[in-house]
């Protein structure tokens, strides 16, 4: 017994030993949330072998295959091929060729989604996902990779690890595919708007999580990015109309007010995070979710003109994707892949935090674990836990805000400095890379 407890002490030493002087706990935050991170990592690989959930099952069609997501956009894109997209809002139309397990499922993207998703519909389903699955992939990959943090392939694994990734694929969802294009943007806004900007308007179809990004563009004075956005938009809009018709936006809009969207809004579900999602937990009414929901987004949106303004764009751009995600108005678990990505974009900011953040980015990482476990007690322990969570992501917002202000943790480089301080141009934010 006491040979294995000297063994146990002995690792014990050396794995403190390690933490504390190994490179990488001393790049990727440090020894608390690296652990943290070693913990979510492995209840990832647990979750993903440990609960089957379907992904690899390419033999199905629409009308077997179990619960997942992407069943709602093939299915979106089936209508919009037969001519009947404006169906796709209506729920029993758009549930016929479901799965009992799909049956719930609603179609909640803007008609701009239609052009993506009709070219999937020409495939049969199992190639479709298939697809669907190598893009996911890919752009998880590539999240990583223009981040350019030099951290070896750490940072790969953190992201492939990710809860974000994890529940991404296990609904098949097309966050992931978002997240790289909004965070390719913020960017790459300055040094190549062309691009930029067709990111944002692909990025329309899923335009919750990019409710601040008009204000970040106007805080950063990228006029060239903003107008190309603009223009990229209104040509989805327009090509959308073109072909599927005026209205398939009528019912879209429709959706809005009495349909899906507003049936989402008001409705509390178990995985969903949120200001607003916590409101309904209280039994607040639609039109004050609706309020509340607009005064966030623009205290959010102050906050976001405060961070470019006062900081290097390097170290506002953390800020900034914190806050599109408390500002989101629906944010699933499939979502955290934009937190792991702000996370990612403070570590390229200052590679050692202090502990209280560590410990707090630590308990986000952890959150949506918690939640998910959470569900063997039920759908009401879940979302009670989901009303502490958008305080946590406020929390780890504001405590980033203040070592910034502080100067305690952050060394501010000779070639970077806020908008209001100097005339060096934002080009060059990203060169030291």
């Amino acid at each position: 017994m006491n040979y294995f407890l000297a063994i146990a002490a002995q690792w014990r030493t050396s794995y403190r030993t390690f933490l504390n002087t190994g490179p990488l706990c001393n790049q990727f935050g440090g020894p608390i949330f690296f652990t943290v991170w070693l913990v979510a990592g492995i209840l990832t690989l647990v979750f993903l072998f440990g609960v089957d959930h379907g992904l690899l099952e390419f033999d199905k069609g629409i009308a077997e295959i179990g619960a997942e997501d992407f069943a709602a956009f093939y299915r979106g894109g089936q209508l919009a091929l037969n001519g009947a997209a404006a169906t796709a809002y209506d729920p029993v139309v758009f549930a016929e060729l479901f799965s009992h397990e799909n049956k719930g499922l609603l179609f909640l993207n803007p008609p701009n989604a239609f052009l993506f998703f009709e070219p999937l519909a020409n495939l049969p389903y199992a190639v479709a996902r298939g697809i669907i699955i190598v893009l996911n992939l890919s752009a998880i990959l590539g999240l990583v990779y223009i981040l350019r943090l030099k951290l070896g392939g750490a940072p790969y694994v953190f992201t492939l690890c990710s809860c974000g990734s994890y529940f991404s694929f296990s609904v098949l969802q097309i966050s992931p595919v978002i997240t790289f294009l909004v965070i390719y943007a913020l960017i790459h806004h300055q040094r190549r708007p062309v691009l930029s900007a067709l990111a944002l308007a692909i990025a329309t179809i899923k335009p919750q999580l990019g409710v601040l990004i008009p204000f970040f563009l106007i805080s950063a004075r990228s006029w060239t990015t903003l107008t190309y956005a603009t223009v990229s938009t209104l040509f989805l809009f327009v090509l959308s109309v073109a072909f599927y018709g005026f209205i398939v936006w009528t019912a879209f809009f429709v959706s809005l007010v009495d349909g899906p969207h507003a049936v989402q809004f008001e409705d509390m579900i178990a995985s969903m995070i949120g200001i607003r999602h916590s409101l309904s937990i209280f039994g607040a009414s639609g039109a004050t979710m609706l309020l509340f929901q607009l005064l966030v987004t623009l205290c959010c949106s102050v906050l976001v003109w405060y961070s470019v303004r006062n900081f290097p764009e390097k170290q506002a751009l953390p800020i900034v994707v914190f806050l599109m995600c408390i500002a989101a108005p629906s944010f699933l678990l499939y979502d955290w892949l934009l937190l792991s990505s702000a996370m990612l974009l403070a570590l390229g900011v200052q590679s050692r935090w202090s502990a209280l953040l560590q410990i707090l980015a630590g308990m986000l990482l952890l959150a949506p674990y918690i939640q998910a476990l959470l569900r063997l007690k039920g759908n009401d322990a879940m979302i009670l836990f989901s009303l502490f969570v958008p305080f946590l992501m406020i929390s780890v917002c504001w405590l980033y805000m203040r070592e910034l202000s502080s100067k305690e943790h952050v060394t501010l480089d000779a070639n970077e400095a806020p908008l209001r301080r100097s005339s060096l141009s934002r080009n060059e934010v990203f060169s030291t890379q």
